[in-house]
């Protein structure tokens, strides 16, 4: 049976990979602010909003855009990954009732950007990332079916990748044991039901009844009241 997956990798790049990491949470994070400004003047304006077809086709312009061609470096999918979040922020803010879409600032929001699994390969204790080359992890567990996709993400001063990932997991055997049905009553204190002709009833147990025996059999005259034996 597959069963999709996810592990986190612990990643370990050297400094200019850690750089690029920067830079490519950057490039998102601005691509995000840019189409969340334009979204508001849209709706400002025509009451209408900006979704994810039409922002994807902003993206090739604003490369091209007198200072702005760093946005070039990161990779195409994390900046297009990016609308499609934000298309999907807008819908749910309407659909579901939830917040409107915020800006996202660099304190209160840690650099990440995606990764399709056609970009991403793992080989012995390295994952080769889009434009960063081979970068060194370490993890228990590493992905070994197909790969779905992957977030890299910075946590504090370290970096991780969180992969998920199809994996052959085997299939539970059938239950043998047919299901009961269990009947709690004052009589009796449970009849079991497991689909036959004839109930099987489960007796309540009666401390009372066997302590008052064994008291008339010893001779106790004081079984009636409430007050402690003293015979």
């Amino acid at each position: 049976m597959i069963q999709a997956q996810a592990i986190v990798l612990k990643l370990y790049p050297n400094k200019t990979q850690a750089d690029l990491m920067r830079q490519f949470g950057g490039a998102t994070r601005w691509v995000w602010n840019h189409m969340l400004a334009a979204n508001k003047e849209r709706y400002e304006a025509e009451k209408k909003f900006i979704f994810h077809r039409e922002m994807q086709g902003m993206l090739p312009a604003l490369k091209k855009q007198p200072g702005l061609q760093w946005l070039c470096d990161a990779p195409a999918a994390s900046l297009q990954r990016m609308t499609h979040d934000l298309d999907a922020a807008l819908k749910n803010c309407f659909r579901l009732g939830r917040g409107f879409p915020r800006f996202k600032s660099y304190c209160d929001n840690a650099n990440r950007f995606y990764v399709t699994n056609q970009q991403i390969e793992v080989v012995g204790n390295k994952v080769k990332l889009p434009k960063l080359g081979m970068v060194r992890f370490r993890s228990g567990r590493v992905p070994t079916g197909k790969i779905l996709g992957s977030v890299v993400r910075q946590e504090g001063p370290g970096w991780v990748c969180a992969v998920q990932f199809e994996a052959e997991v085997a299939t539970p055997p059938a239950a043998t044991v047919a299901a009961a049905g269990i009947d709690l009553g004052s009589r009796a204190l449970a009849t079991l039901n497991a689909g036959l002709a004839l109930c099987e009833q489960v007796q309540a147990p009666k401390p009372l009844r066997k302590a008052l025996r064994r008291l008339i059999w010893r001779g106790c005259r004081c079984i009636s009241t409430i007050a402690p034996c003293r015979c």
